[in-house]
């Protein structure tokens, strides 16, 4: 049994036992793998969709996430914005006022994130957020990460995009 073995069974167990809630929502995954779990925040099964839309939904609570990248589509070594909204399991808006949001993304084959951080901004109406500033630096497969978090629990959406 290897080293990354026990390691994702510790996260597992870890997870079960905290009941993937989190005492801190500002504390950041660590790991790029969509197969690893940290600081109690519960994975989600992938999501492959478009570089232009697509639409995943959090395993323990069912929030549906919906993104759609703002003029045209997500290509490598190009700067693009993306719009997120988010639903509970009812199809109520969740807003600024409900969660908080935060996005990441990374090549989980090449153990790698982003060079830059994008800029995540409310909607007016407080009613979706708009990442901007994306820079996905070479082509292939990505995965963008939607963190939602209502007071301690962090519920992630996973999206598997190919970045042309």
């Amino acid at each position: 049994m290897g080293i990354r073995t026990i390691h994702l069974g510790l996260c597992a167990l870890l997870a079960v036992v905290s009941g993937c809630d989190r005492a801190d929502p500002e504390a950041r995954l660590v790991s790029a793998s969509s197969l690893s779990l940290a600081d109690g925040m519960c994975e989600i099964p992938e999501v492959a969709v478009a570089a232009t839309s697509g639409s995943a939904t959090t395993l323990a609570t069912n929030i549906s996430v919906t993104y759609e990248v703002i003029a045209g589509e997500a290509r490598s070594g190009v700067v693009f914005d993306a719009r997120f909204a988010l639903r509970d399991a009812e199809g109520n808006v969740l807003g600024a006022e409900d969660v908080s949001f935060d996005f990441d993304a990374a090549m989980p084959q090449h153990d790698h994130g982003m060079n830059s951080k994008p800029v995540i901004e409310v909607s007016a109406d407080g009613g979706s957020w708009l990442v901007r500033d994306v820079l996905l630096h070479m082509p292939g497969t990505w995965a963008w990460y939607a963190d939602v978090t209502r007071g301690v629990r962090t519920e992630r959406a996973t999206f598997v995009v190919d970045v042309p």
